[in-house]
């Protein structure tokens, strides 16, 4: 796969995640899961359940398709641009997420930066080691950032007793997302190139 290409792939994925989000996702909708139906104490519980997860997932499988760890991190990039172009055209998101705010763009872009380290350190081990780890890390680190940059003005700060439930629920989650990540991506790969050899034959 050319640079070119690969660029293409980082930035349909980052995009589409975005998209996605924004409509699986719509206003109140976060917030009504996590706390009214499964009852999750918070703040930080869609960070560790779905945000996370689900930027975990789609940089992940950019980088299996793009297979230079970069995409990884461009990805979450594009992802977090993305939002922020939402937000900017009036498409709402959770308030205390802040989603498509500059804080925001920083916190998915240093996820985004633990899984291009991760899986260049764990890139060839089984994708259960090379995705669930880096996966885990990027969950937590995330929710980490919430905590300390986004909660505080606008949600208050996390107490104590729940950090255990919500930190776990953060690094099982990215563990999943990164461990699915990978084979998924393997599975698309070869009808990329099976449309790549069609088109030049």
């Amino acid at each position: 796969m050319k640079a070119h290409e690969r660029g293409i792939v980082v930035a349909v994925a980052g995009i589409l995640a975005a998209v996605l989000f924004v409509f699986v996702f719509p206003k109140g909708a976060i917030t009504t899961l996590m706390h009214e139906v499964l009852h999750l104490p918070g703040p930080g519980a869609g960070i560790a359940v779905i945000l996370g997860p689900w930027a975990v997932f789609a940089a992940l499988f950019s980088y299996r398709l793009a297979a230079r760890s970069w995409s990884a991190f461009f990805t979450a990039v594009v992802f977090a641009l993305a939002m922020g172009v939402f937000a900017l055209a009036g498409v709402e998101g959770e308030a205390k997420g802040k989603f498509g705010s500059p804080a925001f763009m920083g916190g998915v872009a240093l996820t985004g930066a633990v899984l291009s380290l991760g899986v260049r350190i764990l890139g060839k081990r089984a994708f259960w080691i090379a995705g669930g780890i880096p996966g885990a890390a990027a969950g937590g680190v995330l929710l980490a950032f919430y905590w300390v940059v986004i909660f505080p003005p606008v949600a208050g700060w996390v107490a104590w007793k729940d950090v255990p439930l919500l930190l776990a629920l953060a690094l099982g989650g990215g563990f999943v997302a990164g461990s699915a990540a990978l084979p998924a991506g393997r599975l698309l790969a070869p009808l990329l190139r099976m449309e790549k050899s069609g088109k030049s034959s």
